[in-house]
């Protein structure tokens, strides 16, 4: 296991969280949206990774930052994404994706309007996450 695996969590607490997948199927990508994917989907990107030092150096854990961004043709269907999003990823905690979790934190949520998208624009919600995994 390494950090620049640790996407992986991510990915899988989405998959795996039946709310989620109600409203996005598998749609949940790293980094971009497949040239298929029509919407509404998830984009998730790592942000930061740095290790937690202490006197003694590095404690082999790690507190990474996360953005995921949710789009869909709608308000009302980002809105519903995100809420599922949250519900599924804060507090979280364990092992995920054969990490260990020590929690899964929100962080920031904004809301994004891009009116070159489409025929009506897309809305896109992102939310920050930082993630303390144990390396």
């Amino acid at each position: 296991m390494s950090t620049s695996n640790a996407g992986n969590i991510v990915y899988n607490k989405l998959v795996n969280t039946v709310a989620v997948t109600n409203l996005v199927s598998t749609r949940i990508r790293p980094m971009r949206a497949a040239d298929t994917d029509v919407y509404p989907y998830i984009i998730y990107e790592s942000i930061s990774k740095p290790s937690l030092q202490s006197k003694e150096g590095n404690t082999g854990w790690y507190k990474m930052r996360f953005q995921l961004s949710m789009l869909a043709t709608s308000l009302s269907s980002v809105q519903s994404i995100a809420d599922a999003v949250r519900t599924s990823m804060d507090g979280a905690s364990g092992t995920i994706a054969g990490f260990t979790v020590q929690r899964i934190t929100f962080e920031d949520e904004r809301d994004i309007f891009n009116d070159n998208s489409a025929v009506d624009g897309v809305y896109m919600l992102q939310q920050d996450y930082y993630i303390t995994i144990q390396l």
